[in-house]
Parts: structure tokens; sequence; C-alpha cells
């Protein structure tokens, strides 16, 4: 039996169209996989957000100005020196005290037991540039935080640290003056990590506790912030490993994609273009909102799991 030419004809065509199809197919993803890559998401820039508590985002701004105008933070700088003296002036100036050697400062709460809330506050050594989100923007988030937070509030204890040079989170609380033994254990800790970046794209690390993220999903929902809140966590020990206290729940914020993008991160992120222009008060009082109204949420979590 003989095959039909005109039907074995028909099959090839079909064969041929549905290879282009797929082929076009292949290339828009290819195409839109490119455009995240290099253009930022113009929805993921934080723009006329409205204020949804105390924190100032524009004050936090100025203050982030006045850093990178008192010179670079490299490990043992004479700039960093100057920051240092300028946020222990403003954080006495907001009416607490600070610890000039742990370079911390409490706002005491009617609960047992602490929340800290650190960053870093210093560059790299050999770091370019001023160090705008690197981590200047986080260091102001602090400052603005432990102004607009109540200071004797119905809650935990709130610590903040600003860290300087490499040694880890545990170890700065093992040195710490008796002092601050006196609020009670670690309960919880949240570090910053970039959270300038006008394209805000938030994430939490995988090896937060789930009650934690929950909380900071939960609250970014419900202050129209869940956009800048990205669903997926991320994994990364040279990240969070600094940050961890043993046996404590730590979350980690972090904006990893600097700029808006795989590539402008690589161009933006610890180099010399890491500049104020790069962060926005619009992210800084998002950020600050997120976190004024997570630490009451954690207040009644914890709250209710102590004896």
């Amino acid at each position: 039996m003989r095959n039909n030419p005109k039907s074995a004809g028909n099959g090839s065509i079909k064969i041929i169209i549905l290879l282009g199809v797929m082929t076009f197919v292949l290339l828009m993803l290819v195409s839109v996989g490119l455009k995240r890559s290099l253009q930022p998401n113009e929805n993921q820039r934080v723009v006329n957000r409205k204020s949804h508590s105390p924190f100032d985002g524009n004050r936090a701004y100025a203050n982030l100005e006045k850093l990178l105008s008192l010179g670079a933070r490299n490990p043992d700088s004479v700039g960093l020196g100057q920051v240092q003296r300028y946020i222990n002036k403003e954080v006495k100036a907001a009416g607490s005290d600070m610890d000039d050697i742990l370079f911390a400062t409490v706002l005491p709460g009617t609960q047992s037991g602490v929340i800290l809330i650190t960053a870093k506050l210093d560059m790299a050594t050999g770091q370019p540039g001023a160090g705008a989100n690197s981590h200047a923007a986080d260091s102001v988030v602090l400052l603005e935080l432990v102004r607009s937070l109540e200071k004797n509030r119905l809650g935990k204890s709130i610590l903040f640290l600003w860290i300087t040079g490499t040694k880890a989170l545990s170890a700065y609380w093992e040195n710490a003056p008796a002092g601050y033994k006196e609020y009670g254990d670690i309960d919880a800790v949240i570090a910053l990590h970039g959270v300038g970046d006008c394209y805000l794209q938030l994430q939490s690390n995988r090896s937060a506790p789930e009650w934690l993220r929950g909380i900071m999903a939960e609250t970014a929902q419900r202050i129209q912030l869940r956009k800048h809140y990205l669903n997926h966590s991320y994994e990364n020990a040279a990240l969070t490993d600094p940050y961890t206290v043993q046996g404590v729940p730590t979350l980690v914020l972090a904006d990893r994609l600097y700029g808006g993008t795989i590539a402008t991160h690589k161009q933006l992120w610890a180099t010399e273009l890491d500049t104020a222009e790069q962060v926005c008060p619009e992210s800084l009082q998002a950020v600050g909102d997120l976190l004024y109204h997570a630490v009451t949420t954690m207040d009644g979590y914890l709250g209710a799991k102590s004896p």
C-alpha cells in the first residue's frame, strides 16, 4: 500500500507550523526574562506613600543625607566615628539613653523579654562610594523608629543595635552590659539589609519561623504594602548567619535586587554608584510603617507564649 504524498506533505507542514509556534513562545519567554533582569518593574517603585504610623520617612531621608555628608563609614575611619557621634546625639535628643560601647539603645516595655532590631552601620573594608543603601538606609530606619515608637511601651522591650565590624550578633549580646540583661532574654531578632531601595522588593529569609514571616506578610497586607513584600522567601546563610543568635527566632528583612533587577544590583550594591539618589523617602516610610506595626503584633504573639 502506497503512502498518500498529499497527506505526508500536510503532516510536514503541521510539524513546521508547530515548531514555529513553539520557537515564537520560547523567544517571548526569553524576552520577558531578559526584560525582568535588565529593566526594573515600575510597579515596584514606591510612590505617593501615605504614612501609616508616626514614622517620618522624610526625616529619615534627611538623616541619610546627613550621614553620607560625614564621610565614608569604612572600619576605623574618621567618617565612621563622626556618624556614630551623630547617631548618639540624635538618640539622646529623642529622649533615649545610648550605650557608647555596645552602640545600642533600649525602649523599655512592660513585658519581660526583648525584641532586638538591628542593622549594620559601617561599610566593608575598602568599599568605595557612600554606602547609601549599604547600610546607611538601614541605620536611619532604626534611628527614626527610636523616635516614633513609644518610650515606655506596653509590650516587650525593644533593643536597637547598630553593628560595626565583622563580629556576629551573638557576640554582641554575650558582651552586652548587665543592665540590658535585666530586660530579659532576646525573644526575636529583626535585621535590616538594603531596605532603602526606590524599587522596593522586600523578602524574608526561609530560616525565619513561619509565625514571624506570617506576621510580616499580614502586616504588609494590612498597611497596603503587599506588592512590595514578595511571597517567596530567600535562602542565603552568608546574609543571615551574622544576625543569628542560637535558638532565637530571626528574620532578616532584605531587598536583594537593588535598583529592581539583577543587573542594577550588580551595578549599585556597595559600589561608587550607591548614592542617596538611589534611595527614596517613600521606601523608608514603607519599611518604618511595616516595622512599627509588626512589633505590636509580635508583642501579642510572644506575650501569649510566655508562661
